[in-house]
Protein backbone atom coordinates (compact mmCIF):
# COMPACT_ATOMS: atom_id res chain seq x y z
CA UNK A 1 0.00 0.00 0.00
CA UNK A 2 1.59 3.37 -0.94
CA UNK A 3 1.75 6.08 1.70
CA UNK A 4 0.93 9.77 0.79
CA UNK A 5 1.86 12.46 3.18
CA UNK A 6 0.33 15.51 2.31
CA UNK A 7 1.68 19.10 2.90
CA UNK A 8 -0.91 19.91 4.93
CA UNK A 9 0.12 17.57 8.00
CA UNK A 10 2.17 18.97 10.64
CA UNK A 11 5.89 19.40 10.57
CA UNK A 12 6.27 17.42 13.49
CA UNK A 13 4.24 14.54 12.53
CA UNK A 14 5.91 14.69 9.25
CA UNK A 15 9.10 14.66 10.71
CA UNK A 16 8.29 11.62 12.95
CA UNK A 17 6.97 9.82 10.41
CA UNK A 18 9.75 9.99 8.05
CA UNK A 19 12.77 9.58 10.87
CA UNK A 20 11.12 6.59 12.17
CA UNK A 21 10.50 4.23 9.14
CA UNK A 22 11.60 3.78 5.85
CA UNK A 23 10.41 1.12 2.91
CA UNK A 24 13.43 -1.16 1.50
CA UNK A 25 13.60 -2.96 -1.77
CA UNK A 26 12.31 -5.55 0.08
CA UNK A 27 8.97 -4.25 1.47
CA UNK A 28 10.29 -4.32 5.06
CA UNK A 29 10.15 -1.47 7.75
CA UNK A 30 13.43 -0.81 8.64
CA UNK A 31 15.33 1.90 11.19
CA UNK A 32 15.97 4.61 8.49
CA UNK A 33 18.73 6.44 10.78
CA UNK A 34 20.58 2.63 10.00
CA UNK A 35 20.61 2.74 7.19
CA UNK A 36 20.72 6.55 5.62
CA UNK A 37 24.14 8.70 5.43
CA UNK A 38 22.81 11.95 6.94
CA UNK A 39 23.49 14.96 5.05
CA UNK A 40 23.98 18.65 6.70
CA UNK A 41 20.67 20.08 7.54
CA UNK A 42 22.41 23.61 6.82
CA UNK A 43 23.24 22.83 3.33
CA UNK A 44 20.21 20.71 2.51
CA UNK A 45 18.68 23.86 0.81
CA UNK A 46 22.19 24.56 -1.58
CA UNK A 47 22.54 20.74 -1.56
CA UNK A 48 18.82 20.27 -3.47
CA UNK A 49 19.07 24.33 -4.57
CA UNK A 50 15.63 24.40 -3.52
CA UNK A 51 15.77 28.00 -5.04
CA UNK A 52 15.76 26.71 -8.09
CA UNK A 53 13.32 24.15 -7.77
CA UNK A 54 11.10 27.34 -6.52
CA UNK A 55 11.58 29.43 -9.28
CA UNK A 56 10.43 26.36 -11.89
CA UNK A 57 7.27 25.59 -9.91
CA UNK A 58 6.04 29.53 -10.36
CA UNK A 59 7.30 29.93 -13.48
CA UNK A 60 4.95 27.17 -15.02
CA UNK A 61 2.50 27.55 -12.43
CA UNK A 62 2.45 24.10 -10.98
CA UNK A 63 -0.38 23.60 -8.46
CA UNK A 64 -0.47 20.37 -7.29
CA UNK A 65 2.88 18.81 -6.83
CA UNK A 66 4.26 15.08 -5.77
CA UNK A 67 7.47 14.76 -3.98
CA UNK A 68 9.35 11.52 -4.65
CA UNK A 69 12.71 10.73 -2.34
CA UNK A 70 14.67 7.49 -2.31
CA UNK A 71 14.47 5.54 1.03
CA UNK A 72 18.09 7.02 2.07
CA UNK A 73 16.66 10.77 1.59
CA UNK A 74 13.09 10.16 2.90
CA UNK A 75 14.28 11.97 6.33
CA UNK A 76 15.09 15.28 4.07
CA UNK A 77 11.62 14.75 2.74
CA UNK A 78 9.75 16.94 5.73
CA UNK A 79 12.01 19.83 5.57
CA UNK A 80 12.14 20.44 1.44
CA UNK A 81 8.05 19.67 1.55
CA UNK A 82 7.74 22.39 3.93
CA UNK A 83 10.27 24.75 2.44
CA UNK A 84 8.54 24.67 -1.29
CA UNK A 85 4.81 24.85 1.00
CA UNK A 86 6.01 28.33 2.19
CA UNK A 87 7.58 29.62 -0.82
CA UNK A 88 4.75 28.56 -3.57
CA UNK A 89 1.71 27.64 -1.80
CA UNK A 90 1.28 24.75 -3.81
CA UNK A 91 0.09 21.82 -2.93
CA UNK A 92 3.04 19.57 -1.33
CA UNK A 93 2.47 16.24 -1.01
CA UNK A 94 5.26 13.45 -0.24
CA UNK A 95 5.61 9.41 -2.07
CA UNK A 96 6.60 7.62 0.82
CA UNK A 97 7.21 4.74 -1.33
CA UNK A 98 7.57 4.05 -5.02
CA UNK A 99 5.83 1.49 -6.98
CA UNK A 100 8.89 -0.31 -8.89
CA UNK A 101 12.07 1.18 -8.59
CA UNK A 102 12.84 4.12 -6.49
CA UNK A 103 14.97 5.52 -10.37
CA UNK A 104 11.83 5.66 -11.61
CA UNK A 105 9.46 8.65 -11.66
CA UNK A 106 6.23 7.00 -10.26
CA UNK A 107 3.74 8.96 -12.33
CA UNK A 108 1.20 6.17 -11.20
CA UNK A 109 1.04 7.07 -7.41
CA UNK A 110 1.13 11.00 -8.44
CA UNK A 111 -1.81 10.48 -10.41
CA UNK A 112 -3.88 9.60 -8.27
CA UNK A 113 -3.56 12.80 -6.35
CA UNK A 114 -3.82 14.44 -9.52
CA UNK A 115 -0.38 15.90 -9.37
CA UNK A 116 0.65 17.99 -12.22
CA UNK A 117 4.43 17.88 -11.62
CA UNK A 118 6.86 15.59 -9.89
CA UNK A 119 9.98 16.61 -8.39
CA UNK A 120 12.18 13.35 -8.06
CA UNK A 121 15.26 13.83 -6.14
CA UNK A 122 18.17 11.69 -5.57
CA UNK A 123 19.45 8.72 -7.98
CA UNK A 124 17.89 8.53 -11.59
CA UNK A 125 17.62 6.09 -14.40
CA UNK A 126 16.38 8.87 -16.37
CA UNK A 127 14.31 7.30 -18.58
CA UNK A 128 11.83 9.07 -20.49
CA UNK A 129 8.17 10.01 -19.27
CA UNK A 130 5.48 11.53 -20.80
CA UNK A 131 2.38 11.59 -19.09
CA UNK A 132 3.05 14.39 -15.99
CA UNK A 133 5.80 16.94 -16.07
CA UNK A 134 9.07 15.74 -14.21
CA UNK A 135 11.91 17.78 -12.48
CA UNK A 136 15.25 16.51 -11.54
CA UNK A 137 17.19 17.36 -7.97
CA UNK A 138 20.05 15.07 -8.10
CA UNK A 139 21.84 16.74 -5.20
CA UNK A 140 25.42 18.71 -5.53
CA UNK A 141 27.96 16.01 -4.40
CA UNK A 142 31.49 17.35 -4.39
CA UNK A 143 34.54 16.14 -5.66
CA UNK A 144 38.35 17.86 -5.57
CA UNK A 145 38.84 18.10 -8.94
CA UNK A 146 43.05 18.16 -8.48
CA UNK A 147 42.70 14.68 -7.09
CA UNK A 148 40.89 13.25 -9.65
CA UNK A 149 43.11 15.32 -12.53
CA UNK A 150 46.27 13.70 -10.57
CA UNK A 151 44.39 9.94 -10.72
CA UNK A 152 43.63 10.36 -14.25
CA UNK A 153 47.40 11.37 -15.49
CA UNK A 154 48.70 8.17 -13.19
CA UNK A 155 46.59 6.49 -15.57
CA UNK A 156 46.32 7.80 -18.79
CA UNK A 157 48.72 10.30 -21.17
CA UNK A 158 47.34 13.57 -22.32
CA UNK A 159 46.73 11.64 -25.75
CA UNK A 160 44.74 8.63 -24.65
CA UNK A 161 40.96 8.57 -25.74
CA UNK A 162 38.80 8.75 -22.84
CA UNK A 163 35.01 8.66 -22.64
CA UNK A 164 34.28 10.28 -19.57
CA UNK A 165 30.34 9.01 -17.38
CA UNK A 166 29.39 9.96 -14.26
CA UNK A 167 26.54 9.07 -11.83
CA UNK A 168 23.83 11.86 -11.90
CA UNK A 169 24.78 13.66 -8.27
CA UNK A 170 28.27 15.07 -10.15
CA UNK A 171 26.35 16.36 -12.61
CA UNK A 172 27.19 19.78 -11.47
CA UNK A 173 31.04 19.51 -10.33
CA UNK A 174 31.25 17.95 -13.85
CA UNK A 175 30.29 20.57 -15.86
CA UNK A 176 31.52 23.14 -13.71
CA UNK A 177 35.17 22.19 -14.78
CA UNK A 178 34.30 20.84 -18.21
CA UNK A 179 37.20 22.94 -19.76
CA UNK A 180 39.83 21.73 -16.83
CA UNK A 181 39.51 17.69 -18.15
CA UNK A 182 39.59 18.93 -21.69
CA UNK A 183 42.96 20.89 -21.25
CA UNK A 184 44.35 17.81 -19.53
CA UNK A 185 43.33 15.45 -21.94
CA UNK A 186 42.34 16.47 -25.55
CA UNK A 187 40.88 13.21 -26.43
CA UNK A 188 38.62 12.92 -23.62
CA UNK A 189 35.17 12.63 -24.55
CA UNK A 190 32.72 14.10 -21.18
CA UNK A 191 28.88 12.93 -21.30
CA UNK A 192 26.26 15.30 -20.46
CA UNK A 193 22.78 14.19 -19.07
CA UNK A 194 20.09 14.26 -21.16
CA UNK A 195 17.27 16.23 -18.83
CA UNK A 196 15.42 16.98 -22.05
CA UNK A 197 14.39 13.53 -23.12
CA UNK A 198 16.15 14.31 -26.69
CA UNK A 199 15.90 11.55 -29.28
CA UNK A 200 17.39 13.62 -32.36
CA UNK A 201 20.85 12.25 -32.76
CA UNK A 202 23.45 13.02 -34.89
CA UNK A 203 25.52 10.51 -36.69
CA UNK A 204 28.66 10.93 -34.23
CA UNK A 205 25.88 11.69 -30.68
CA UNK A 206 25.06 8.54 -28.75
CA UNK A 207 22.34 8.70 -26.53
CA UNK A 208 22.57 5.71 -23.71
CA UNK A 209 21.45 5.25 -19.78
CA UNK A 210 20.01 8.80 -19.93
CA UNK A 211 23.78 10.19 -21.19
CA UNK A 212 24.66 12.27 -23.93
CA UNK A 213 28.11 12.32 -25.34
CA UNK A 214 30.24 12.97 -28.30
CA UNK A 215 32.55 10.73 -30.22
CA UNK A 216 35.44 11.92 -32.78
CA UNK A 217 36.64 8.21 -33.46
CA UNK A 218 35.35 4.43 -33.15
CA UNK A 219 34.04 3.51 -29.62
CA UNK A 220 36.23 0.79 -29.31
CA UNK A 221 39.48 2.89 -29.27
CA UNK A 222 38.07 4.35 -25.89
CA UNK A 223 38.69 4.03 -22.29
CA UNK A 224 35.80 4.11 -20.30
CA UNK A 225 35.74 5.88 -16.91
CA UNK A 226 32.93 6.15 -14.70
CA UNK A 227 32.77 8.28 -11.90
CA UNK A 228 30.44 7.76 -8.84
CA UNK A 229 29.56 4.72 -6.65
CA UNK A 230 26.16 3.88 -8.00
CA UNK A 231 26.56 -0.06 -8.73
CA UNK A 232 23.96 -0.58 -11.38
CA UNK A 233 24.75 2.34 -13.43
CA UNK A 234 28.67 0.69 -13.25
CA UNK A 235 27.51 -2.76 -13.90
CA UNK A 236 24.88 -1.67 -17.23
CA UNK A 237 28.28 0.51 -18.03
CA UNK A 238 30.23 -2.47 -18.05
CA UNK A 239 28.28 -4.79 -19.95
CA UNK A 240 26.96 -2.91 -22.11
CA UNK A 241 30.62 -1.95 -23.40
CA UNK A 242 32.09 -5.44 -23.09
CA UNK A 243 34.86 -4.54 -25.80
CA UNK A 244 36.45 -1.75 -23.68
CA UNK A 245 38.72 -1.47 -20.62
CA UNK A 246 36.45 0.55 -17.49
CA UNK A 247 38.09 2.35 -14.86
CA UNK A 248 35.48 3.80 -11.83
CA UNK A 249 36.85 6.65 -9.79
CA UNK A 250 34.97 6.42 -6.01
CA UNK A 251 35.16 10.05 -5.28
CA UNK A 252 35.00 9.31 -1.49
CA UNK A 253 37.78 7.14 -1.41
CA UNK A 254 39.50 9.23 -4.15
CA UNK A 255 40.49 6.04 -5.71
CA UNK A 256 40.68 4.57 -9.61
CA UNK A 257 40.75 1.37 -10.00
CA UNK A 258 39.90 -0.78 -13.07
CA UNK A 259 37.37 -2.79 -13.08
CA UNK A 260 37.57 -6.37 -13.74
CA UNK A 261 34.37 -7.88 -14.58
CA UNK A 262 34.60 -11.25 -16.00
CA UNK A 263 31.85 -9.88 -19.02
CA UNK A 264 32.72 -13.54 -21.09
CA UNK A 265 31.23 -15.70 -18.52
CA UNK A 266 28.41 -13.06 -17.53
CA UNK A 267 27.99 -13.56 -21.31
CA UNK A 268 28.23 -17.02 -21.44
CA UNK A 269 24.93 -16.39 -18.80
CA UNK A 270 23.08 -14.72 -21.09
CA UNK A 271 23.48 -17.22 -23.94
CA UNK A 272 22.41 -19.35 -21.85
CA UNK A 273 19.52 -17.71 -20.63
CA UNK A 274 18.50 -17.05 -24.45
CA UNK A 275 18.58 -20.85 -25.31
CA UNK A 276 16.54 -21.87 -22.47
CA UNK A 277 14.04 -19.14 -23.62
CA UNK A 278 13.76 -20.84 -26.86
CA UNK A 279 12.72 -24.32 -25.19
CA UNK A 280 10.38 -22.49 -22.90
CA UNK A 281 6.30 -23.04 -23.66
CA UNK A 282 4.69 -20.96 -21.46
CA UNK A 283 6.25 -16.58 -20.93
CA UNK A 284 5.72 -14.66 -18.47
CA UNK A 285 5.48 -11.04 -19.44
CA UNK A 286 6.45 -9.04 -15.92
CA UNK A 287 5.92 -5.47 -15.50
CA UNK A 288 9.26 -3.96 -14.43
CA UNK A 289 7.57 -0.23 -14.98
CA UNK A 290 4.47 1.70 -15.54
CA UNK A 291 6.06 5.33 -16.19
CA UNK A 292 8.87 4.39 -18.56
CA UNK A 293 7.72 6.31 -22.27
CA UNK A 294 6.70 3.29 -24.68
CA UNK A 295 6.45 0.59 -22.41
CA UNK A 296 3.05 -0.17 -23.83
CA UNK A 297 4.26 -0.34 -27.41
CA UNK A 298 7.00 -2.79 -26.15
CA UNK A 299 4.51 -5.05 -23.93
CA UNK A 300 2.49 -5.32 -27.47
CA UNK A 301 5.54 -6.32 -29.74
CA UNK A 302 6.58 -9.31 -27.04
CA UNK A 303 2.76 -10.71 -26.97
CA UNK A 304 3.10 -10.60 -31.19
CA UNK A 305 6.59 -12.05 -31.12
CA UNK A 306 5.42 -14.60 -28.94
CA UNK A 307 2.22 -15.29 -30.35
CA UNK A 308 3.98 -16.11 -34.31
CA UNK A 309 6.46 -18.47 -32.03
CA UNK A 310 3.61 -20.45 -30.49
CA UNK A 311 4.59 -19.88 -26.73
CA UNK A 312 1.79 -19.36 -24.38
CA UNK A 313 2.15 -15.85 -22.59
CA UNK A 314 0.48 -14.08 -19.21
CA UNK A 315 0.98 -10.30 -18.18
CA UNK A 316 1.75 -9.88 -14.63
CA UNK A 317 1.56 -6.54 -12.59
CA UNK A 318 2.90 -7.41 -9.59
CA UNK A 319 4.70 -3.91 -8.41
CA UNK A 320 8.30 -5.07 -7.25
CA UNK A 321 9.36 -8.38 -8.35
CA UNK A 322 11.12 -10.70 -5.62
CA UNK A 323 11.69 -14.69 -5.81
CA UNK A 324 8.57 -14.87 -3.27
CA UNK A 325 5.89 -13.32 -5.50
CA UNK A 326 7.00 -14.93 -8.90
CA UNK A 327 7.48 -18.17 -7.46
CA UNK A 328 3.77 -18.48 -7.56
CA UNK A 329 3.12 -18.99 -10.92
CA UNK A 330 5.33 -22.49 -10.91
CA UNK A 331 3.64 -23.25 -14.88
CA UNK A 332 5.81 -20.38 -16.11
CA UNK A 333 8.76 -21.37 -17.64
CA UNK A 334 10.72 -18.25 -18.83
CA UNK A 335 10.17 -14.57 -17.61
CA UNK A 336 10.58 -11.47 -19.48
CA UNK A 337 11.00 -8.64 -17.42
CA UNK A 338 9.91 -5.32 -19.18
CA UNK A 339 11.59 -2.36 -16.92
CA UNK A 340 13.94 0.61 -17.04
CA UNK A 341 17.73 0.03 -17.80
CA UNK A 342 19.35 -0.03 -14.37
CA UNK A 343 16.39 -2.83 -13.41
CA UNK A 344 16.53 -4.94 -16.80
CA UNK A 345 19.23 -6.78 -15.73
CA UNK A 346 18.79 -8.99 -12.95
CA UNK A 347 20.53 -12.06 -11.31
CA UNK A 348 17.69 -14.52 -11.06
CA UNK A 349 20.24 -17.38 -10.00
CA UNK A 350 17.45 -16.82 -6.60
CA UNK A 351 14.19 -16.61 -8.33
CA UNK A 352 12.62 -20.28 -9.43
CA UNK A 353 12.72 -19.73 -12.93
CA UNK A 354 14.78 -17.01 -14.63
CA UNK A 355 14.25 -13.43 -16.04
CA UNK A 356 15.49 -12.24 -19.07
CA UNK A 357 15.35 -8.93 -21.39
CA UNK A 358 13.09 -8.39 -23.78
CA UNK A 359 16.52 -8.04 -26.15
CA UNK A 360 17.24 -11.15 -25.12
CA UNK A 361 13.72 -12.68 -25.84
CA UNK A 362 13.60 -11.08 -29.31
CA UNK A 363 16.88 -13.13 -29.73
CA UNK A 364 15.46 -16.37 -28.69
CA UNK A 365 12.18 -15.63 -31.21
CA UNK A 366 12.97 -13.77 -34.01
CA UNK A 367 15.06 -15.07 -37.05
CA UNK A 368 15.49 -11.45 -38.02
CA UNK A 369 17.42 -11.01 -34.29
CA UNK A 370 21.38 -12.86 -33.97
CA UNK A 371 23.71 -12.95 -30.99
CA UNK A 372 26.24 -10.62 -31.16
CA UNK A 373 27.51 -10.54 -27.60
CA UNK A 374 25.84 -7.06 -26.99
CA UNK A 375 23.60 -6.46 -23.75
CA UNK A 376 20.80 -4.24 -24.58
CA UNK A 377 18.77 -3.03 -21.43
CA UNK A 378 16.70 0.00 -22.67
CA UNK A 379 13.70 -1.90 -24.79
CA UNK A 380 13.09 1.24 -26.14
CA UNK A 381 16.07 0.25 -28.61
CA UNK A 382 14.49 -2.08 -29.86
CA UNK A 383 10.91 -0.41 -31.20
CA UNK A 384 10.39 1.40 -34.61
CA UNK A 385 12.37 4.33 -35.04
CA UNK A 386 15.50 2.91 -33.72
CA UNK A 387 19.07 1.75 -35.44
CA UNK A 388 18.49 -1.44 -33.50
CA UNK A 389 14.97 -2.13 -34.46
CA UNK A 390 14.02 -5.37 -36.03
CA UNK A 391 10.64 -6.18 -38.50
CA UNK A 392 8.95 -8.96 -36.93
CA UNK A 393 8.51 -12.61 -38.70
CA UNK A 394 6.01 -13.13 -41.44
CA UNK A 395 2.82 -15.16 -40.35
CA UNK A 396 3.69 -17.77 -42.24
CA UNK A 397 7.42 -17.92 -41.64
CA UNK A 398 6.98 -20.14 -38.14
CA UNK A 399 5.02 -22.35 -39.35
CA UNK A 400 7.60 -24.12 -41.96
CA UNK A 401 10.63 -23.86 -39.75
CA UNK A 402 12.73 -27.23 -39.97
CA UNK A 403 13.34 -28.89 -36.00
CA UNK A 404 16.42 -27.39 -34.22
CA UNK A 405 18.90 -29.03 -31.99
CA UNK A 406 18.49 -27.47 -28.33
CA UNK A 407 21.50 -26.77 -26.70
CA UNK A 408 20.02 -27.18 -23.20
CA UNK A 409 17.77 -30.29 -23.76
CA UNK A 410 19.90 -32.20 -26.25
CA UNK A 411 17.03 -33.49 -28.36
CA UNK A 412 15.32 -31.35 -31.76
CA UNK A 413 13.23 -28.40 -30.93
CA UNK A 414 9.94 -28.29 -32.85
CA UNK A 415 9.52 -24.89 -33.78
CA UNK A 416 6.04 -25.22 -35.09
CA UNK A 417 3.39 -22.83 -33.81
CA UNK A 418 0.97 -24.13 -31.56
CA UNK A 419 -2.00 -23.58 -34.16
CA UNK A 420 -4.09 -26.91 -33.96
CA UNK A 421 -5.34 -27.97 -30.41
CA UNK A 422 -3.56 -30.46 -28.36
CA UNK A 423 -4.96 -33.39 -28.68
CA UNK A 424 -5.25 -36.07 -25.11
CA UNK A 425 -7.27 -38.98 -26.68
CA UNK A 426 -3.48 -40.72 -26.38
CA UNK A 427 -2.04 -41.31 -23.37
CA UNK A 428 2.06 -41.75 -23.27
CA UNK A 429 2.85 -44.80 -20.78
CA UNK A 430 6.30 -46.16 -20.12
CA UNK A 431 8.09 -49.91 -19.49
CA UNK A 432 6.16 -50.18 -15.95
CA UNK A 433 2.80 -49.02 -17.45
CA UNK A 434 2.67 -45.97 -15.82
CA UNK A 435 1.25 -42.58 -17.44
CA UNK A 436 4.21 -40.08 -18.47
CA UNK A 437 3.71 -36.92 -17.52
CA UNK A 438 3.45 -34.46 -20.62
CA UNK A 439 4.65 -30.71 -20.44
CA UNK A 440 2.18 -28.48 -20.11
CA UNK A 441 1.09 -25.91 -22.66
CA UNK A 442 -1.12 -23.20 -21.15
CA UNK A 443 -1.79 -22.46 -17.27
CA UNK A 444 -4.79 -24.30 -17.64
CA UNK A 445 -3.67 -27.74 -18.29
CA UNK A 446 -0.60 -27.19 -15.33
CA UNK A 447 -3.47 -26.36 -13.27
CA UNK A 448 -5.34 -29.46 -13.93
CA UNK A 449 -2.28 -31.87 -13.55
CA UNK A 450 -1.86 -30.91 -10.25
CA UNK A 451 -2.09 -33.20 -7.62
CA UNK A 452 -3.27 -29.85 -5.13
CA UNK A 453 -5.14 -27.37 -7.02
CA UNK A 454 -5.95 -24.49 -4.35
CA UNK A 455 -8.07 -24.71 -0.97
CA UNK A 456 -11.19 -26.79 -1.73
CA UNK A 457 -14.72 -26.01 -0.92
CA UNK A 458 -16.59 -29.05 0.50
CA UNK A 459 -20.37 -27.55 0.63
CA UNK A 460 -21.98 -29.73 3.50
CA UNK A 461 -18.84 -31.21 5.00
CA UNK A 462 -17.27 -28.57 6.80
CA UNK A 463 -18.92 -27.94 10.14
CA UNK A 464 -20.21 -24.70 10.58
CA UNK A 465 -19.04 -22.71 13.73
CA UNK A 466 -19.76 -19.32 15.03
CA UNK A 467 -17.49 -16.04 14.74
CA UNK A 468 -15.54 -15.34 17.27
CA UNK A 469 -13.39 -12.09 18.12
CA UNK A 470 -9.97 -12.16 16.40
CA UNK A 471 -6.75 -10.02 18.05
CA UNK A 472 -6.64 -6.71 17.88
CA UNK A 473 -3.56 -4.13 18.16
CA UNK A 474 -0.68 -3.68 15.68
CA UNK A 475 1.36 -6.58 14.48
CA UNK A 476 4.81 -6.22 16.62
CA UNK A 477 2.08 -5.85 19.69
CA UNK A 478 -1.40 -7.57 19.86
CA UNK A 479 -2.84 -6.45 23.21
CA UNK A 480 -3.43 -10.35 23.79
CA UNK A 481 0.48 -11.47 23.58
CA UNK A 482 2.60 -11.66 26.53
CA UNK A 483 5.17 -9.13 27.27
Amino acid sequence: MKLLIPGSYSSSFLESMATKIAFNSDDKIVDQNACVEQINVKDLEKYFDVDKIVQYILQGKYSVIALQFPDELMTYSTSIASELKSKTEAQIFVLADTSYGSCCVDEVAASHYNADLIIHFGQSCLSNTGKIAVYYSFGKELIDIDVLLSKLGERFTPDDKILVLYDVQYDYPINSNLDVVKKNFQNASISCLNLCNSSEIADNVTIKFGRVYTLTHSIEEYTLVFIGSNERTLYNTIVSYPRNTVYSYDVKLEKLQKEDLNVNKYLMRRFYLIEKAKDAQIVGIVMGTLGVARYNDMVNRLKSILKQSGKKFYTFIIGKINPAKLANFMEIDMFVLVACPENSLLDSKEFYKPIITPYEMEMACLSGRSWSGDVVTDFRELLSGSKRFVELDGENDGKDKKPEYSLITGKLRNNNTMSEPLCTDVATRNESNSLVASSARNASEYLASRTWQGLQIDSGKTEVKLAVEGRSGIAMNYKNEKE
